[in-house]
């Protein structure tokens, strides 16, 4: 065992979209199922979970701030809600104009699917959440935002 090498760790490189790319992504998906999470995420900087975890009374549409209290995981097809990781994870921060109003329109057409589905609306208290008022979980999630990349990335390439 002495003379092996334990393997290098590999540093982790984040990618960032440029403020062009930002924008074509924001113009793209606009209309879509996934306009308001990418304009939470893109405007906020949330994770995956916290958005997932975002719940309505953690929005303050009056002092346009969102508290980040809460994430949803999951672990194959099994849920994990639970806080954030630690204290320092829980904060608040400012809601601009631009997200306030869309998430006063993301209210009410939930309260309009609320009263289409009736009893089949399932009622909890996510701000993201599919028609039938069920929440997104990350995977789902991711799986959209990568089929919306890919499907958005053929047109342009197509396109040209």
């Amino acid at each position: 065992m002495r003379a092996v090498s334990p393997p290098k760790k590999r540093q982790h490189e984040a990618k960032f979209y440029t403020l062009e790319q930002l924008g074509i992504l924001l113009a793209k998906a606009v209309g879509t199922r996934l306009e308001l999470p990418v304009y939470i995420c893109a405007y906020l900087g949330l994770r995956r979970s916290e958005l997932c975890g975002l719940r309505w009374s953690d929005v303050d549409l009056e002092h346009q701030t969102i508290t980040i209290e809460n994430t949803r995981t999951q672990a194959g097809k099994k849920g994990i809600e639970k806080g954030t990781k630690t204290a320092s994870s829980t904060h608040t921060l400012y809601l601009p104009d631009t997200l306030c109003d869309m998430l006063n329109a993301a209210r009410e057409h939930q309260q309009a699917c609320r009263a289409e589905y009736k009893n089949a609306y399932d009622d909890n208290d996510y701000v993201v959440v599919i028609e039938d008022g069920r929440p997104f979980w990350p995977n789902y999630l991711s799986e959209l935002f990568g089929k919306f990349l890919a499907d958005n990335e053929s047109a342009e390439n197509r396109a040209a």
